[in-house]
Formats: structure tokens, sequence, C-alpha cells
């Protein structure tokens, strides 16, 4: 089932609805270009990091919220805008290790990015 399907049945239902946008990935295992980069250089985050425009996920935040602006009432929401902020995407954000291996978000940045969706989501929502 793919996403316009699932959309599709839930706007029926006059719920509301939000898509979060995928993130971006290291390509690499991060916590391990980490340990191997403060062992050899003694600058960690700094080597570790990575080009937002080359990353394989770029294509589905397009393809995403394309199928998202066909429906009237759902929000898209870009989580990359969050996890990686600036054209370089840092593995490490106020001391949290974003990654947890090549292609998962750390549950500490779930935990941290989770507080930061609610500021998107209750202008969306009109939350209380």
């Amino acid at each position: 089932m793919g996403l316009e399907t699932v959309l599709a049945r839930l706007r029926t239902s006059d719920i509301k609805v939000a898509v979060l946008g995928d993130t971006s990935l290291p390509g690499t295992n991060v916590p391990f270009c980490l340990s191997k980069a403060e062992w050899k250089r003694g600058r960690a985050a700094d080597s570790c990091e990575f080009d937002r425009e080359n990353s394989k996920r770029k294509i589905f935040d397009f393809e995403e919220s394309a199928v998202v602006r066909k429906f009237t009432g759902v929000k898209y929401i870009r989580t990359n805008k969050i996890v990686c902020p600036t054209a370089r995407c840092p593995v490490t954000q106020h001391g949290i290790i974003v990654y947890s291996d090549s292609n998962h978000l750390s549950a500490t940045m779930s935990r941290h990015l989770g507080k930061k969706l609610a500021d998107y989501l209750e202008p969306l929502f009109e939350l209380p």
C-alpha cells in the first residue's frame, strides 16, 4: 500500500494528518566514524559530517511532498530541516549523537526531535 492510498483512506475519516518526511542518510556508521575520528584526530564530529545534497533521501522528500500536495488538509513536515539544518549535516547536535548507525536516528535524538516536532504540529493542528 502506497502513501497516496493511505492518505486517501485517512482523509475519508476526516482526521487531521501530518506526514513526516525522511531524514538524510549519513552513508556511514556514525558512532563508529566518531570513535575512529576521535582516536585518530581528536576532532570527531567535523570529520563525520556529510553533504545534505548528496543524500539518497532527497528524492523521497520531493516525491512524498508531491503526493501530500494532492490532499487538502494533509500537512508535510520536512524533518530534515531539523535534523540537517545546513548544507553540511552535523552528526552531533547539542551534545547529542544524531544517528545510531548508518541510517537510523539515535533514541536520544528522536526524543529531542519529538520536542521540536511539537513546535511544528501545534500551529498546524491548533493543539492546546
